[in-house]
């Protein structure tokens, strides 16, 4: 069978005279999905110039991990332009779904 709800499950067999066979109980546990981690840059500023490194938070800020490149710190540096993830995997080990940012690279004058 196929579970998705918490509770203490046992099969039980009948033959085909009436006889029946049941097994120990089995108890499950369903954890909830975690909340998607809240990504900010520091500044608030999502564009910055060529050169300049902006600095990616995440809340919660711990059992994070960082789209590309695998990092499991609370913030990562980046200087480059693109869209960041992160997922979130908790206690349990269940993950979030994904969170996202873009930064934005200005052309120095």
């Amino acid at each position: 069978i196929t579970v998705n709800t918490s509770g203490t499950y046992t099969a039980t067999y009948t033959d085909i005279n009436g006889c029946t066979s049941s097994s120990a109980p089995t108890t499950i546990v369903v954890n909830a999905i975690p909340t998607a981690p809240s990504l900010s840059v520091s500044g608030g500023n999502t564009t910055i110039c060529q050169g300049q490194t902006a600095t990616i938070n995440a809340n919660p800020t711990t059992g994070i991990i960082w789209l590309p490149g695998g990092q499991t710190t609370s913030s990562i540096q980046v200087n480059t332009a693109g869209t960041y993830y992160a997922t979130h995997t908790d206690a349990n080990g269940c993950t979030s779904p994904l969170d996202s940012i873009a930064i934005n690279i200005s052309t120095n004058p």
